[in-house]
């Protein structure tokens, strides 16, 4: 990046603070990195390439607060003592985009928010609505753990070498309020409406290749009602309808309020570790029981084999 408005506006919309710790991912020939420096506590810069430390290094030679990590982002976990919340700034190659999303998701309890430089209709991937060509199974995945803001757009002419699209600035804040539930289950869905994104839904479910559901499931109410949509015109919150859950906020406050316990024992942490099949588990006096996962077998029988209890002939 070389034009200095859209740099100075870049600084404008982050709003810096001067106790931030704040993560650079990629620093390039240091422009970012010099406007970052002087208005943060600490700043640990992650860049691949020994080339950009060095001349970022040179550029910024007067500042004592900055840790470069010559590291792979995506090899490598954030720099993140434990108990420390940062901030994510980037102007990320573009083909990397989706996962440093992932990594941020998979950070998310110790990272305030993220910045990110990416393309423009990767941007419009990330907030899409139900119903618009760019809304995809990504989409409800970064919507479901991230609030995303499109802060500004940004013309290919303002980065030297110039790229061949537009690109967009985001902010990225993590949810603190995100439903809990069975993430496998629930994204195997997801994928599967929007693998068959022109099919029912309930069709789109029965012939996945991510997931197998007992016939049966057809049944549920919701599928009685919402079976003949297709899968690309459901919100987050209408996905989020066909599961059963309880928000982390609901589930802090049981912890909390010492109405969880562990073979009598009350939990007074979300990171306390249980044996679901093993391990006595209540919820305000009421036991919980563990939910198999079950497998379905279908026999077929052959021709001239009788299969009964009786047989009067």
């Amino acid at each position: 990046m070389h034009d200095l408005n859209i740099l100075s506006k870049l600084i404008q919309h982050i709003h810096l603070d001067p106790q931030d710790k704040v993560i650079e991912i990629g620093c390039g020939d240091g422009i970012l990195s010099d406007a970052l420096a002087p208005c943060v506590h600490q700043l640990d810069i992650i860049e691949i390439d020994p080339c950009c430390i060095k001349t970022t290094q040179s550029r910024l030679q007067q500042y004592s607060h900055i840790k470069y990590h010559y590291q792979n982002v995506l090899k490598q976990d954030f720099p993140i003592k434990a108990g420390d919340q940062h901030r994510i700034i980037a102007n990320i190659p573009y083909y990397i985009s989706a996962k440093i999303i992932k990594k941020i998701i998979a950070a998310q309890d110790q990272i305030q928010d993220a910045h990110l430089m990416v393309q423009k209709e990767f941007a419009q991937k990330l907030i899409a609505v139900p119903g618009k060509t760019l809304y995809t199974s990504f989409s409800v995945y970064a919507q479901f753990y991230l609030d995303i803001k499109c802060l500004f757009d940004v013309s290919r002419g303002c980065f030297n070498p110039r790229p061949k699209v537009d690109s967009a600035f985001i902010r990225c804040k993590p949810k603190p309020d995100y439903p809990i539930l069975d993430d496998s289950l629930f994204f195997a869905m997801v994928r599967s409406v929007f693998w068959g994104r022109r099919k029912p839904l309930k069709s789109a479910l029965l012939k996945s290749p991510y997931l197998k559901l007992d016939p049966n499931f057809q049944t549920l109410d919701f599928i009685q009602h919402q079976g003949n949509r297709r899968g690309h015109t459901f919100s987050l919150s209408e996905f989020l309808s066909t599961q059963t859950y309880f928000s982390r906020r609901k589930i802090l406050s049981f912890v909390k309020n010492g109405a969880v316990t562990i073979n009598g024992q009350v939990v007074r942490s979300l990171t306390s570790s249980i044996h679901a099949q093993q391990d006595t588990i209540t919820l305000e006096g009421k036991l919980l029981k563990y939910q198999y996962a079950y497998a379905y077998y279908k026999y077929y029988k052959p021709k001239q084999i009788i299969c009964s209890l009786q047989d009067p002939k």
